[in-house]
């Protein structure tokens, strides 16, 4: 058991490797070209909050003693045996990292302005996401601070504020991939969209699947698996979209 411990600890910073790799062509392409016009606005603001969100996930489940309390009562199984949430040291700083990146990326596009084309704007599809991401989180943690603990019967705790930040990620990270596709068909270019990161993101997501259920196989605990939406389901996007992306490079 304690190689298949040291094999998932292998996946999981080699996913970190490979997803945290990904973030530095598009910044070193930006720099070269001092110009982020391969980038869709919405693409950057979307996947900026989708980390910020995730970072915040996964801090919490990782180190917040009371949320990990939360998270065994609620999913121990009948024989009295905790489980905790199925979340790595490397889930939390490639959080961490990805946070710091996505944001460095988006000082780009004000450092060197925006391009001239007037498609590359922020749509009201993307604000209004943006709009609903921050205001389902802000609004679940100010519930649950203001009655989670004085009124039970509303079904909220700060593990739950954990599940919507997570969930947050998911759908910002599902949906940051169309305007990026649709920015790419009709500039009919993909002149400062680097290739290398959607070969990072594929290997990526591949290994933190892998982890995950090989972790869940450890712990006995395969409802963890599902219970681990955004990791789970992180990997399956970045998965399911390599040959969209792969398609929208040729």
């Amino acid at each position: 058991m304690q190689f298949l411990v040291i094999v998932s600890s292998v996946l999981g910073w080699t996913y970190f490797a490979l997803w945290s790799f990904s973030f530095y062509p598009p910044i070193l392409l930006n720099i070269k070209l001092k110009s982020v016009e391969g980038i869709s606005l919405d693409f950057l603001y979307l996947n900026t909050l989708g980390y910020i969100c995730y970072t915040i996930s996964t801090v919490l489940l990782y180190y917040n003693h009371t949320i990990r309390e939360q998270y065994a009562a609620r999913h121990s199984d009948p024989s009295g045996v905790k489980h905790y949430p199925l979340v790595r040291l490397n889930d939390v700083w490639f959080g961490i990292h990805g946070c710091f990146l996505t944001l460095l990326t988006l000082s780009q596009v004000y450092f060197w302005g925006f391009s001239r084309s007037p498609l590359q704007r922020l749509s009201k599809w993307g604000l209004s996401l943006l709009i609903f991401g921050i205001g389902i989180s802000l609004g679940t943690a100010l519930l649950v601070y203001l009655f989670g603990n004085s009124d039970p019967s509303i079904g909220l705790q700060w593990l739950d504020v954990t599940y919507v930040t997570g969930s947050v990620k998911v759908l910002m990270s599902t949906s940051k991939y169309f305007p990026q596709l649709l920015w790419n068909f009709r500039r009919k270019s993909t002149k400062g969209w680097s290739i290398v990161s959607i070969l990072c993101d594929f290997g990526g997501g591949i290994l933190s699947l892998a982890q995950l259920i090989l972790d869940g196989y450890i712990n006995h605990d395969y409802e963890g698996i599902f219970k681990n939406v955004p990791k789970l389901l992180l990997s399956l996007v970045s998965i399911d979209f390599y040959r969209d992306l792969q398609s929208s490079l040729n």
